[in-house]
């Protein structure tokens, strides 16, 4: 199957639905949006519902267009960008016929979204009962079960918490006193005190309780009722945070994207589903869907894990046994062609450092297919004008950059930066994260004298031995450009080892 034709169709134009959007975006899904006439999102930064306001909306380098009409949606995917249509009952899914329906509407409660909705129909939150009313749900509760794929029953009950930031929650939330008309002269990105007046419902003024960024808000004029949301304050004061993808939603995507799709593209005489049948694998092998059960299943299944690994797609043809055929419930044996192709994102290659060698690093990171992302604490030295391929970039101290950056199994550390502490720190923090690749620039002796820092820091002596440093292949490189090639050498050899 081509994944730039697979057509996905999500209910909802907010944060959480935005996040999913842009995931799958990248993932090069035919992505289409339904929404209201009048969305009430309040993190409007990374809300691809503003466009029904303003025509387009732009989040992180993909941007969504209001059509009129369905037949515009595929002029809109000429243009590589995302088409959002005033339609609350998703009504064009009869048109599109999509081979994925996600409703990431966050109402907390089915508004209609039935499992023979498309092939494959994913509900995000409380609300769906996987097997019932959508096929797999997706955990969005800010737990340890935060965008696990959920095959059977349901998601966790909201707790009504916001999350934790700086470690404040319900503290930075404004909420509606009462009925009324939301008014407020701030923005997106100001900056406020504890004490200042941020809006007022109905007259009623609405006081900051901290101090810090307006990281969400309501847009003005809008008519509220008592309790509703209206805006967040970020004390971190980080303003860019305004613009930004959250980790948790970011996790919720990943969930939609945690699995890959089988499907059947061909068989011939009796077999256990017919053409086009489609399964969901997850990399420890449960499955959403089937394409018929018995052992033709789990041949599949254990293929369809190992192509998760490899990362590459894999045509398997399959005959049934007389046997075989018995077990799966048919009368007779048949033949089989299963295609089997892994969703995954880009892995990232996260760069600590700004300095000379890390120039070629994302230009070449970049070419190798690589998502940069360039983290320094010097913003001469991490900006879009000096690393135009980089989709990350944060300038800030090295321990408040951390946070926010999301380390997976497909991340690559590679820290350069100006000097024995800055990497020592870094380093530090790098060996605790999931990453697949960490390498750190030096010479043996200044290797060294770090590890032996951090050993007396009560560093685990296994977790520095996982460690690339002195970093790159051996190939006698002097300039940065060849030390950029020697890196990345070893960043594709671990990557295409296991």
């Amino acid at each position: 199957m081509d994944l730039a034709n697979l057509v996905v169709l999500i209910r909802g134009g907010g944060e959480v639905a935005s996040g999913v959007a842009h995931k799958l975006a990248r993932a090069r899904f035919r992505v289409c949006m339904t929404e209201t006439s009048q969305p009430l999102a309040v993190s409007r930064g990374v809300a691809f519902c503003e466009a029904i306001y303003d025509g387009e909306k732009e989040v992180e380098g993909i941007t969504a267009k209001q059509v009129e009409s369905p037949s515009q949606i595929a002029g809109v995917w000429r243009q590589n960008k995302l088409p959002i249509i005033v339609d609350p009952d998703a009504l064009v899914k009869d048109m599109l016929k999509p081979a994925v329906l996600v409703d990431a509407l966050m109402a907390k409660q089915n508004m209609g979204t039935k499992i023979s909705d498309a092939p494959l129909v994913i509900g995000l939150g409380p609300g769906f009962q996987a097997k019932e009313d959508v096929h797999v749900v997706v955990e969005t509760n800010n737990s340890e079960r935060l965008g696990r794929v959920i095959t059977e029953g349901k998601a966790e009950e909201d707790t009504g918490i916001p999350v934790a930031i700086g470690g404040l929650t319900t503290d930075r939330v404004l909420h509606a006193p009462s009925d009324g008309q939301f008014l407020s002269d701030k923005d997106i990105g100001d900056m406020v005190t504890a004490g200042d007046i941020v809006a007022s419902v109905a007259a009623q003024p609405l006081k900051a309780a901290i101090g810090g960024v307006v990281r969400a808000l309501l847009r003005n004029g809008t008519v509220v009722g008592k309790g509703a949301k209206l805006g967040e304050i970020d004390p971190s004061g980080d303003k860019e945070a305004c613009y930004t993808i959250r980790p948790r939603v970011r996790a919720i995507a990943g969930g939609v994207l945690e699995a890959i799709l089988v499907t059947i593209v061909s068989a011939t005489g009796s077999t256990p589903r017919e053409e086009g049948a489609k399964m969901l694998v997850k990399p420890d092998g449960t499955i959403a869907g089937t394409i018929g059960g018995g052992s033709l299943e789990a041949q599949v299944i254990e293929e369809a894990v190992k192509v998760i690994k490899q990362g590459k797609p894999k045509r398997l043809h399959m005959s049934l046994t007389a046997k075989e055929a018995e077990e799966a419930g048919m009368i007779c044996g048949g033949d089989l062609e299963v295609f089997i192709e892994p969703i995954l994102t880009a892995p990232t290659l996260y760069i600590f450092g700004g300095g000379h060698v890390s120039l070629p690093l994302a230009q070449m990171g970049k070419l190798l297919g690589f998502k940069i992302a360039v983290i320094d604490d010097r913003a001469e030295f991490a900006s879009a004008k000096r690393f135009p391929e980089a989709e990350i970039i944060l300038a800030d101290d090295f321990t408040q950059a951390f946070p926010r950056l999301e380390i997976d199994k497909s991340s690559y550390i590679v820290i350069v930066t100006r000097g024995h502490q800055h990497d020592e720190l870094v380093l530090g923090w790098a060996v605790g994260t999931p990453a697949k690749y960490i390498g750190m620039i030096g010479s043996k002796t200044k290797v060294k004298t770090i590890f032996a820092h951090l050993l007396a820091k009560g560093m685990p002596k296994a977790k520095l031995d996982s460690v690339h440093s002195p970093i790159g292949l051996e190939i006698e490189a002097q300039t940065p450009e060849e030390i950029a090639v020697s890196i990345l050498a070893e960043v594709v050899k671990v990557r295409r080892s296991t």
